[in-house]
């Protein structure tokens, strides 16, 4: 089974799209329908590509699984277009209950938890803005909270990441790394 780790925040919004999504005052969420207006279509329609090219299915690690179950996450993805009913399958443990440690990564460490939980992973990638992922980073695509969320850069590195271990991603082709921009110019 391949699984991507999902975050929201910054993910499948943004402060831009933030700025124009109706907000009472009780941000982030007090219902499905409401987290619904706080999702971006298009970041969504970059989703349905990942999974439609993957076949991957989801696990939530956003903070707003402290707030709703899988089937309340497939729900508000669905009021914004998501195609692959069933596809969102779990949330991961929540650490932030437990007392502040030293040591900062805590999602990447529930990540591992889920993931030592479910031998049958074949492969998996972590999808967030945040970079408190140790020890699963290498799997980690960051995307920007500033940039309205998922971009077409980093859905091309996810589908890359997840396709690689069965074949699917050419053997002689990079991952993408979208991070790194050409200048105009020195583009051979």
């Amino acid at each position: 089974m391949k699984v991507l780790f999902l975050d929201v925040d910054g993910v499948l919004n943004g402060y831009p799209f933030l700025e124009t999504a109706t907000n009472d005052g009780n941000w982030p969420v007090r219902s499905p329908r409401y987290a619904a207006t706080q999702v971006n279509e298009e970041c969504v329609e970059r989703l349905n590509r990942v999974i439609a090219e993957t076949g991957a299915k989801i696990v939530v690690s956003s903070t707003w699984r402290k707030h709703y179950g899988h089937r309340e996450m497939e729900y508000i993805l669905r009021a914004k277009g998501f195609e692959h009913r069933g596809c969102v399958i779990d949330v991961t443990p929540d650490h932030h209950k437990a007392p502040r440690r030293a040591k900062k990564s805590i999602r990447g460490e529930e990540i591992q938890e889920w993931l030592d939980a479910h031998d049958e992973v074949e492969t998996f990638v972590i999808v967030d803005d945040d970079g408190d992922m140790d020890p699963v980073k290498d799997r980690w695509v960051q995307t920007s909270l500033f940039n309205n969320g998922m971009q077409d850069e980093e859905a091309d590195a996810l589908i890359a990441l997840l396709n690689e271990a069965d074949g699917t991603q050419d053997r002689d082709s990079e991952v993408p790394d979208p991070g790194v921009q050409e200048e105009p110019g020195l583009a051979e």
